[in-house]
C-alpha cells in the first residue's frame, strides 16, 4: 500500500511539473505571437523605406550600399518571422498535448490543436495527411519528432508563395547586384 501511495505522489509531483510547464508555455506563446505582430508591423514599414529608397538610387555607391545591407537586414527579419511562426506552432503542439498529462497528440488533442490555428494552416495540416500522416509509427499518438516532421512540410508548403513573393520585394532594382 505505501508503494502505490509514493507512486501516486509522485505522480501527483510530475503532474504538477508538467502542468507548470505547460503555462510557462502558454506564457511563451503568447509573448510569441506579440513578438510575431509587431515584427510584421516594423517588416511594413522597413519595406516602405527600402522601396522609398530605390526610388533615389541613382546609382549612388553608398546608397547601393546601404540598399544591400537593408535587403540582407529584411532577409534576416523574414527569416525570424518564419522561425517565430514556427515556434508558435509548436508552441500550441505542447500546450495541446500536455492537457491529460502525457506527452503527445492524441486524436482528440490534435482535434483541438488545428482549432487554435488559422484556416490557412490548419488546412495545409489536412492537406499533408492529417493525425494518420503523422503519426508515423502507428500507435495513436504523434510523439515530438513526429509532430516536427510534418511541421517542416506544413510549414514550407504554406510560407512557399509567401517567401518566393517576399524574397522577390526585397531584391535591389535593375541595375544594381
Amino acid at each position: 500500500n505505501n508503494e502505490y501511495e509514493e507512486e501516486v505522489d509522485t505522480l501527483r509531483s510530475i503532474k504538477k511539473q508538467v502542468k507548470t510547464e505547460a503555462k510557462k508555455i502558454h506564457f511563451s506563446v503568447g509573448k510569441l505571437k506579440q513578438h510575431g505582430e509587431e515584427l510584421e508591423k516594423n517588416l511594413e514599414a522597413f519595406e516602405q523605406l527600402r522601396l522609398d529608397l530605390e526610388k533615389v538610387a541613382d546609382k549612388n555607391k553608398d546608397i547601393e550600399d546601404m540598399l544591400t545591407e537593408i535587403n540582407k537586414q529584411y532577409d534576416d527579419w523574414q527569416e525570424m518571422i518564419y522561425e517565430n511562426e514556427k515556434a508558435h506552432l509548436l508552441g500550441i503542439y505542447f500546450d495541446t498535448s500536455l492537457r491529460d498529462g502525457e506527452h503527445g497528440l492524441t486524436r482528440d488533442e490534435y482535434r483541438r490543436f488545428l482549432g487554435r490555428l488559422n484556416k490557412r494552416t490548419r488546412e495545409e495540416f489536412v492537406t499533408q495527411g492529417g493525425f494518420e500522416a503523422m503519426d508515423k509509427n502507428e500507435d495513436g499518438i504523434v510523439d515530438l519528432q513526429e509532430f516536427q516532421s510534418m511541421l517542416d512540410d506544413v510549414f514550407e508548403s504554406v510560407n512557399e508563395d509567401e517567401l518566393k513573393f517576399l524574397k522577390q520585394r526585397s531584391r535591389l532594382p535593375a541595375g544594381y547586384s
